[in-house]
């Protein structure tokens, strides 16, 4: 066996100008050439959302094998009335986003987990529904390839 030094660093994207209006499902980010370990996955508003119910949660939408989507957080947290600099972000685990308001706590890296493996795919930003009318937001990964051809795009 030959083990290999990784002597790549963390690796960080994000992706502006995400609607959180009218869709169900946003693809944020796409994984190509090999799978990544992510560190951390969240969204920041940058427009205010509108005082309607909806749970946000975070899938990993892979392209091969049987498909099926995992959880890599929740549709658990209500975004109704989120502000202009509130975080929501996984704590990696398949559990509930956390989400911290503005003025009251900064996000945390790495929160719950090590990380969570993620195959070649889409990762989604998913809405339980399409019921706020206003509202957008920035969303921020930081990962690790684990494949020397791993890669991200939005």
């Amino acid at each position: 066996m030959t083990v290999k030094k990784n002597k790549t660093a963390m690796l960080y994207i994000n992706k502006t100008s995400v609607a959180l209006t009218g869709n169900t499902v946003e693809d944020v980010f796409t994984v190509a050439g090999g799978p990544i370990l992510v560190k951390f996955l969240a969204i920041e508003i940058t427009t205010a959302v509108s005082n309607n119910a909806c749970n946000v949660g975070f899938t990993a939408d892979p392209t091969a094998g049987a498909g099926t989507d995992t959880v890599i957080a929740a549709q658990t947290t209500d975004i109704a009335e989120a502000a202009i600099g509130d975080w929501f972000y996984a704590e990696l685990d398949g559990t509930t986003p956390i989400k911290s308001a503005i003025g009251t706590g900064l996000p945390q890296m790495g929160v719950g987990t090590d990380g969570i493996i993620v195959p070649i795919g889409g990762i989604d930003l998913e809405l339980q529904n399409a019921n706020p009318t206003t509202g957008a937001c920035t969303a921020w990964m930081a990962y690790l390839p684990i494949d020397n051809a791993s890669r991200v795009s939005k």
